[in-house]
Formats: structure tokens, sequence, C-alpha cells
């Protein structure tokens, strides 16, 4: 978005916010029955403006009670959390239901079975 001003925010906002301003008062030489081109570059800077500071407000938010801080170790929760679901998933796919298992027979039959 161009450079920065000491305020922090860049030129272009900063721009913005004058060319709305200008326009609340008065009529440029661009300004048709239609709209302005300039007020609609205005708008969209600084719609695309707030939506990065919201973005931005999400990632940099201090950390939940149990959430991990950083957005690398975010990623990285969840991948863990991704790869944990994966192998549950197998597993379970894996798994044979006890009905499928083979019953235990007790000594004394199988020795009956065995005369």
């Amino acid at each position: 978005m161009g450079s920065r001003s000491p305020s922090g925010k860049p030129f272009s906002v900063i721009l913005a916010g004058y060319a709305l301003d200008f326009h609340s008062r008065n009529a440029c030489s661009k300004c048709t029955d239609d709209g302005c081109p300039r007020l609609a570059w205005a708008r969209r800077t600084l719609e695309t403006w707030r939506d990065r500071q919201a973005r931005r407000r999400t990632i940099d938010a201090p950390p939940r009670e149990g959430s991990v801080g950083s957005v690398g170790e975010q990623i990285q929760e969840a991948e863990r959390e991704a790869a944990r679901r994966r192998i549950l998933d197998l597993a379970e796919a894996e798994r044979i239901p006890a009905e499928e298992t083979t019953r235990a027979v007790p000594d004394r039959r199988w020795r009956r079975g065995q005369k």
C-alpha cells in the first residue's frame, strides 16, 4: 500500500481519508451525477485497509487459554491435529469388531474334542 506515515498508516489510506473528507464538503472536477471515481477509489482503499487490520487483529490477538502463541505454532498445531485425526481414522478402519474375533474355548471342551 505504499510508504507509511509517522501515524503508522500507509500514505494511500491517509489520502483516501482526505478525499472522503473533501467530497463531504465539495465536488471535485471528476465528479458526475453517477458518482466520482476518486470517491470509489477512496472507499475501496479504506475498506481494504480495514479488512487487513481486522485480519491482523485476529492473527495477532493474544492466545486464549490452552492455545498456541505465534502463527507458526498455530500452523504446527493445526497440522498435528490433522495428523492425529488421520491416524485415528486409520485405526478405526483397521479395527476388528469384537463379534468377529474368535471366542475363547474353555480348556475342558478343547480336551473333549481331542479324544
